[in-house]
């Protein structure tokens, strides 16, 4: 029989700890929080999990109290907590809160009160332990954006939600820095800040190693024409998360030297304008989906990493049936390497694709890096399915571009709409097993160009092939290749006109040192497109 001594002081919770594991016993403790000593049965090693579960529970039970150095230090009282300017200082339109625990649970809500003109609501914690919010944030002013800093980490359930009229950030940074330089410092507890009337300008990291940000089954959304931002040492966005927004959505990675990771997991990002990411590494998986949408024709996604992975997941832009705005841009600049593997869960949605059912031009794809991969049935996808023209596609500054196991690239038109232009500048294109890079229209508009430089060489092997061609009233393409070697392997460069086109094709250029065919062909009248 081993007596447990339940302390229910705050106490430090290990940033390696996460509340979620104390909340799984919560329940089953409920009756035991008025018990100073309990009596369990238990092993030696039981009783250490029991230990760190009840420590937990502590700084849950620890749910919202100022720190008293900024306004007055109070323990507010629950479930639905106002925080009222009362609490905290004002500087011009400036609102400064500061806490020594911010949580959230399940069924609880937390709202920010004060004056119309607050503009900015800047929140700090300082008292060591990570915020977990399960409840609602929610705010009544009505211009005021709201940040919300926790180096310690900041952990959002899937019972957590927003209502606030103007944007949300929340950040692991240690610091808020303002125009003018003032820094609102959640690192040193105890001690009162300096305050200013100026606008937020950056967050500012002083460790290599900083907390996460974990968004858990959330749905977090804000309004039309408002950011949603997540910035922390690493971003982990899983369980079917879904942020929106309809305005903009800022996800960074970042510590004080270097940039961290950021995983989507089984999540959604949809924006109304621009969705950026920002990471060392960056990773897409199990059927993760990203999409930019917008009434004004301002949407983007925009990638900058060092390593970008998608893998069974799916980024696109899309212009509406219902107007004639142009769908937005994804662009992407990552410093090592891109690889795109697998095909999305969701139908036959390519891995990035931009597209136009309308009368507004589709969106314009480009790619930056040294190495791009496309690899088990992966694809990239500009297309016009109307009167709107199709899609661009860039990829520049590569040394190796390869596609193998039934991956594509494909620029088209099955509309009046003409299809857009495909670019590659490498060093080397290989492209492997059944895979193709293909231009055509199948409707009345004009099929794709395809320009593609590879200063070294270019490999076709199994069954792959490159091709421009037309099976519809609307004329192929021109496919225009340069390089060193071409090497063709049971594989196929073509740009001709299909069984059933009524269009102009042939339209092919290649100059090439070496060209090498091993069954390799170049014909002139192709067989239908696969």
């Amino acid at each position: 029989m081993f007596l447990i001594s339940v302390n229910q002081d705050n106490q430090r919770n290990p940033r390696s700890i996460k509340l979620e594991n104390a909340l799984k016993i919560k329940k089953q403790l409920n009756e035991m929080h008025h018990l100073k000593r309990i009596t369990i049965m238990t092993t030696p090693s039981k009783l250490l999990s029991l230990i760190i579960s009840i420590t937990l529970l502590s700084s849950v039970q620890a749910q919202i109290i100022t720190d008293g150095t900024v306004g007055r230090a109070d323990t507010l009282t629950g479930p639905n907590y106002i925080i009222g300017d009362d609490l905290g200082s004002q500087r011009g339109q400036n609102l400064f809160h500061s806490f020594q625990d911010f949580n959230v649970n399940t069924g609880e809500s937390a709202q920010f009160t004060g004056p119309a003109s607050i503009n900015n609501v800047f929140s700090r914690v300082t008292g060591g332990r990570d915020s977990f919010i399960d409840g609602k944030i929610s705010s009544t002013m009505p211009n005021a954006d709201l940040y919300l800093i926790n180096p310690s980490g900041i952990m959002f359930g899937e019972h957590a939600s927003l209502n606030v009229p103007a944007s949300f950030y929340a950040s692991t940074a240690d610091q808020i820095i303002l125009k003018d330089g003032t820094r609102f410092d959640a690192t040193t507890p105890g001690t009162t800040p300096i305050l200013s009337a100026e606008p937020f300008e950056s967050f500012g990291f002083l460790d290599d190693t900083q907390a996460p940000v974990s968004v858990k089954g959330s749905f977090l959304e804000v309004s039309e024409g408002r950011t949603l931002g997540l910035v922390g040492g690493d971003v982990n966005i899983s369980s079917e998360a879904e942020l929106s927004s309809g305005g903009q959505i800022q996800i960074e990675s970042q510590n004080q030297a270097k940039l961290g990771n950021i995983s989507v997991d089984n999540s959604r990002v949809t924006a109304a304008g621009r969705i950026f990411f920002r990471a060392g590494k960056l990773v897409f998986g199990n059927n993760s989906r990203v999409k930019a949408f917008s009434s004004t024709g301002k949407s983007q996604i925009e990638i900058d990493a060092n390593v970008l992975n998608i893998n069974n997941s799916s980024f696109f832009t899309k212009e509406s049936e219902s107007d004639n705005l142009h769908a937005g841009d994804i662009l992407i600049t990552a410093t090592k390497s891109v690889t795109l593997s697998g095909k999305s869960k969701r139908g036959d949605e390519p891995t990035i694709s931009v597209a136009t059912s309308g009368q507004g031009d589709a969106g314009s794809i480009s790619i930056e890096t040294p190495t791009l991969e496309i690899i088990g049935g992966a694809e990239i996808n500009a297309q016009t399915t109307a009167s709107g023209k199709g899609g661009t596609v860039r990829i520049e500054e590569a040394d190796n571009v390869t596609l193998k196991d039934n991956s594509n690239i494909i620029v088209t038109t099955s509309g009046n709409g003409n299809a857009g232009f495909l670019s590659i500048n490498t060093n080397n294109l290989t492209l492997t097993n059944n895979s193709s890079i293909r231009g055509s229209t199948t409707g009345s508009g004009k099929g794709a160009n395809i320009q593609i430089q590879a200063k070294n060489s270019i490999e076709l092997s199994e069954q792959s092939w490159i091709a421009v061609a037309t099976d519809g009233s609307g004329d192929a393409g021109l496919l225009n290749i340069n390089t060193d070697t071409l090497d063709l392997k049971k594989s196929s460069i073509a740009a001709g006109i299909l069984l059933s086109g009524t269009g102009n094709g042939n339209l092919l250029q290649i100059n090439a040192n070496n060209i090498r065919l091993s069954k390799g062909e170049i014909p002139f009248k192709i067989d239908p497109l696969r």
